[in-house]
């Protein structure tokens, strides 16, 4: 099997395309969706492969998983933590944590963190998604970008005003961060609340601190 570094990572540029509409993806082998691709990424929008022809590889696998290599997952979403980790069952009754992958949305307990939590049961909750991985994290839950009906999730709920940019892990990634300044600028979500705290900040208050902002 031939595999790509991680600077052919999938970067998808949307533009008005929602949530919840279009066909659901199927099966657990088929080609990355046809979306725009940042110039000089080294993927081949909708063909699932590295413009050299190399294809991502349609499995789960903890090794190559384990090297941050990326590869094509799908499967049934089961579980949503909040606005930004979920649990997939793929076709194999593996069960998988996703965290999305360039974004970071309110915690449980913060403000807006349940209006976050259920955008994403009202956008993909029991619906079958595809995955494309960017490794894992310390806590080994995969991070990924998460598509359902011809929609990049991960950017969708940011364009809603309920995530971040999470610019500390993805400071590159231009249609997320831009998305994020759109949002702002129409005050979508939790911008229309002057007290908007980033979960980076929000984690390192005490119980005190938090409990004034909520």
């Amino acid at each position: 099997m031939r595999t790509l570094p991680e600077s052919l990572i999938l970067l998808c540029l949307l533009s008005t395309i929602g949530c919840g509409d279009g066909e659901r993806i199927t099966g657990q082998h088929h080609a990355v969706p046809a979306f725009g691709v940042e110039a000089g990424s080294g993927v081949a929008a909708g063909s699932g492969t590295a413009s050299g022809g190399a294809p991502l590889p349609h499995k789960y696998d903890d090794e190559v998983l384990d090297h941050q290599i990326p590869v094509s997952i799908s499967g049934k979403v089961v579980g949503i933590s909040d606005g930004d980790t979920i649990d997939i069952l793929t076709d194999d009754k593996r069960k998988i944590r996703i965290r999305l992958n360039a974004i970071d949305a309110p915690e449980s307990g913060q403000p807006y963190g349940k209006n976050s939590k259920q955008f994403l049961s009202e956008c993909i909750g029991g619906k079958v998604v595809e995955v494309i991985t960017h490794g894992n994290d310390q806590y080994k839950r995969i991070i990924g970008d998460v598509f359902v009906g011809g929609s990049l999730v991960n950017l969708e709920i940011v364009k809603a005003g309920l995530a971040w940019h999470y610019v500390k892990y993805a400071p590159d990634n231009k249609a997320i961060a831009d998305a994020e300044l759109e949002a702002r600028a129409a005050r979508s979500g939790l911008w229309s609340d002057s007290r908007f705290v980033a979960p980076w900040d929000w984690r390192k208050l005490s119980k005190a601190e938090r409990d004034k902002l909520r």
